[in-house]
């Protein structure tokens, strides 16, 4: 479906090309014992939510749909791949421009204040979070 629309096409398999090297060697520092989460893993997830779409849902995909779902696919777990050293540069204050649309903040006191407001959470707030003990 991509290849119908080829900027998109394009867009989508340079993204692959520039994180597939990072994503192969991270080892993912922070959670060494979860599962696979190379490029093998992103293949898989494709193939899981390709084989979810029902025949009159295929009908209704656009290559934009599909561009979003190879994309989300490749960054959902990017976060599992941060170096000690990225996580550390993401919650030290160092003079880092402001996140716009978050508050016009550092992402070290965005940081800052998601740990408080964690700190804050009851079973209840939990729940309604994430609907369910």
């Amino acid at each position: 479906m991509l290849e119908n629309a080829p900027e998109l096409s394009a867009a989508v398999k340079q993204s692959i090309k520039l994180f597939e090297p990072w994503l192969a060697q991270s080892g993912m520092p922070f959670f060494p014992g979860f599962t696979d989460h190379s490029p093998r893993h992103i293949n898989d997830v494709l193939n899981a939510a390709a084989s979810l779409i029902s025949d009159d849902s295929r009908n209704l995909l656009t290559a934009e749909d599909v561009a979003v779902l190879c994309m989300a696919a490749l960054l959902h777990d990017c976060g599992m791949h941060l170096t000690q050293d990225g996580f550390r540069a993401l919650i030290e204050d160092s003079g880092q421009p402001v996140v716009v649309g978050f508050g016009d903040q550092p992402w070290s006191q965005l940081w800052k204040d998601f740990i408080a407001e964690a700190r804050r959470f009851g079973q209840d707030k939990l729940v309604a979070i994430f609907w369910g003990r």
